[in-house]
């Protein structure tokens, strides 16, 4: 079956589209197949920041969900294909009420395309504590959670868990369990205190995005190589992503016993 891919933040204005885009993309050249999922609501912008004009939307694809007789060539129909390797499926455009996809959508979209990608990657609304976003967060393989690494991000949360009843702090703390935060547009000269995060998902999981040039150049749908540390940031993600690591290492040890196994024969 497709992984799902969460990518939430506490509030708007933290570059969440951005990480999105980036995270499919990054996924992309590494040979998988991606469907990108703008979840959003009002500010849908991630077919924009890969470059193309869907004809089709979630709008146009509720129905069909809604009335259980959605196939798998008519989902095809309503995606939008941004590069060889990304599909992208536009957010709603209605303005007026909350037309994203639900829990169940996402389970029978799922089963529909399991064959056919291997990560689906979803770009959520703002909040963590949202009950939509939580039910989506619970189906995920992995979150992302973007921030910016200000003391007031880590304040809203703690209100947020402290105003919260019980089963939906229970459901925000195993999110935290699955979850990667990356700080972003982070500023050279700014000293930051990374100290809140590490209490959310421990040292390792903090990941840090500079501002940079190049990022507004793929915001503007340029090709777009990151570059310096925000390069090296992007391929440790998608390691946390795919577990690429371990099957590294798998690999390494195999080839280490067939070196030792060489070394039986070598009589030089």
């Amino acid at each position: 079956m497709s992984k799902l891919i969460t990518v939430t933040s506490l509030r708007n204005g933290v570059g969440r589209t951005t990480i999105t885009a980036l995270t499919a993309t990054k996924l992309a050249n590494k040979g998988y197949k991606i469907l990108a999922i703008d979840n959003s609501y009002k500010y849908c912008d991630l077919a924009h920041y890969l470059m193309v004009e869907p004809e089709y939307s979630i709008d146009d694809l509720k129905p069909f969900l809604g009335s259980g007789v959605l196939e798998k060539k008519s989902f095809l129909e309503m995606v939008t294909t941004a590069e060889k390797e990304i599909d992208v499926l536009a957010g709603s455009t209605l303005s007026h009420t909350d037309n994203s996809l639900k829990s169940e959508d996402i389970i029978k979209i799922r089963k529909l395309i399991e064959d056919i990608y291997d990560y689906i990657v979803i770009d959520l609304r703002e909040g963590i504590d949202t009950e939509g976003n939580l039910e989506l967060v619970e189906q995920a393989d992995k979150n992302i959670i973007v921030a910016q690494p200000n003391k007031h991000d880590y304040s809203h949360y703690e209100r947020i868990l402290n105003t919260v009843e019980k089963d939906k702090k229970e459901k925000i703390e195993n999110m935290m369990g699955k979850s990667i935060i990356i700080y972003n547009k982070i500023i050279e000269e700014a000293t930051i205190d990374y100290n809140n995060g590490k209490k959310l998902v421990g040292e390792e999981n903090i990941y840090k995005i500079h501002f940079r040039e190049n990022i507004l150049d793929y915001c503007n749908g340029y090709k777009c190589n990151l570059k310096d540390d925000n390069e090296k940031q992007f391929e440790k993600i998608i390691t946390f992503i795919t577990n690429e690591k371990s099957a590294i290492k798998k690999d390494n040890s195999i080839k280490s016993k067939l070196k030792n196994l060489k070394s039986i024969f070598n009589t030089n």
